[in-house]
């Protein structure tokens, strides 16, 4: 069997690419992937999917392609002829944005241009219209770190937390509910651009308040400032008016920031479990076993 619509993710191995990878693939879509080649390839976000997704086997297909060759950009559309691109893709880690400042710029920026000629390309070849999403507001791993912290530490794996400014005030919400409003906007008649967010805004105190409180911990004990962390252009406070994609796409969030950290420490704590119950690796030039 053959799905009725085919779907191109860039960035299918990040988090929301993952999430929109799991929903496409329920809604019957035939999904195809793009990774880069390197040394190390890290799919442990899509190699469930196998055993979670039945229609996974058949539907959901990797291919090797980088938004900073246009010429792979081109074959990959020509060869996918996908009806949606959804554009994930980026170098989004804060310092190595700033030490590799023309790298992120060539593939976060004029990535896009290529693929877009690339998808032009195609429309003028075959006749097919595409829909494209392109994601541009910036991912921000400081949750991560902070659940990632409070769980190792209430199993005794990790001492403390070193963070830079904790004043700052973002707005935080599940890529799940996120890729949702993603789909939802390929879905419509006419292109528009839309700010997806909870409207809520949390400091990075409060984040570490919300996950430490969920392991019993206090995370005055244990979260240590370091200036070395803080980025050279700090921005205080980001919240999101997510209006349009409420009244447009009919689209709210569904996790709350409390049931977010607590998904979050949770899944954190699993993967401490495990690593606490590894046995240690046998010391360089030990032959015994």
């Amino acid at each position: 069997m053959t799905a009725d619509r085919r779907a191109l993710i860039t960035g299918i191995t990040g988090q929301d690419g993952s999430y929109l990878a799991e929903l496409l693939l329920e809604k019957g879509y035939e999904v195809h992937g793009m990774i880069r080649r390197s040394s190390s390839l890290r799919r442990e976000r899509i190699d469930h999917f196998a055993d979670t997704i039945p229609a996974a086997a058949r539907h959901l297909k990797l291919h090797y392609g980088d938004l900073a060759d246009t010429m792979s950009m081109v074959r990959l559309v020509r060869e996918v002829r996908p009806q949606e691109v959804y554009n994930l893709a980026a170098q989004s880690h804060v310092r190595v944005s700033f030490e590799q400042a023309s790298y992120t710029a060539d593939v976060t920026a004029v990535g896009v241009l290529r693929l877009l000629e690339a998808v032009r390309d195609f429309q003028e070849s075959s006749g097919q219209q595409v829909r494209f999403y392109q994601a541009s507001r910036g991912e921000n791993f400081v949750t991560r770190k902070v659940t990632r912290a409070a769980a190792r530490i209430k199993l005794g794996l990790q001492q403390q937390l070193a963070l830079g400014n904790l004043e700052a005030r973002r707005d935080w919400g599940f890529a799940g509910d996120y890729v949702k409003a993603m789909w939802l906007m390929l879905q419509q008649e006419s292109p528009d651009d839309y700010v997806i967010a909870t409207g809520e805004t949390h400091s990075v105190r409060e984040l570490c308040d919300a996950a430490f409180s969920h392991v019993r911990l206090d995370y005055r004990d244990f979260v240590v400032h370091d200036q070395r962390l803080e980025r050279p252009a700090e921005v205080d406070l980001l919240v999101g008016d997510a209006s349009k994609a409420r009244e447009k796409l009919g689209w709210q969030p569904q996790v709350s920031f409390a049931e977010l950290i607590a998904m979050m420490v949770n899944a954190d704590l699993e993967q401490a479990e495990r690593e606490r119950s590894r046995p240690p690796a046998p010391l360089a030039g030990d032959l015994t076993g």
